[in-house]
């Protein structure tokens, strides 16, 4: 099990995973963030660049192509079917209110 970094509320961090223990840091200062975001951020991206180059090499496809499906067709297809579904429950859920505010009152 990977070791998870919390945060509490009063600047103190603990390690969390087969044991917990406490963590000594230096203080947040702006450049301590930064240059640990950066890093976080390098590796989170040179993670999913290695995973769409896996990806494109087993379906036969460029690194770019497979950018291209995912993040302008499939992706945006999601987002607007999931924005159709919410509308159409919406409506569903006031008409639904509606009949029981009917029926309640007869």
């Amino acid at each position: 099990m990977l070791p998870v970094l919390v945060l509490s509320r009063f600047g103190h961090c603990w390690a969390r995973g087969v044991t917990r223990r406490r963590v000594m840091r230096a203080p947040l200062g702006a450049a301590n963030a930064i240059g640990t975001g950066e890093k976080m951020m390098d590796a989170v991206f040179d993670w999913c660049v290695r995973l769409l180059v896996f990806l494109a090499a087993q379906l036969g496809m460029t690194y770019k192509e497979i950018n291209v499906w995912i993040f302008v067709i499939v992706w945006p297809a999601i987002t607007l079917a999931l924005i159709g579904l919410v509308t159409w429950q919406r409506i569903r859920i006031r008409r639904l209110l509606k009949e029981a505010i009917a029926n309640q009152a007869q």
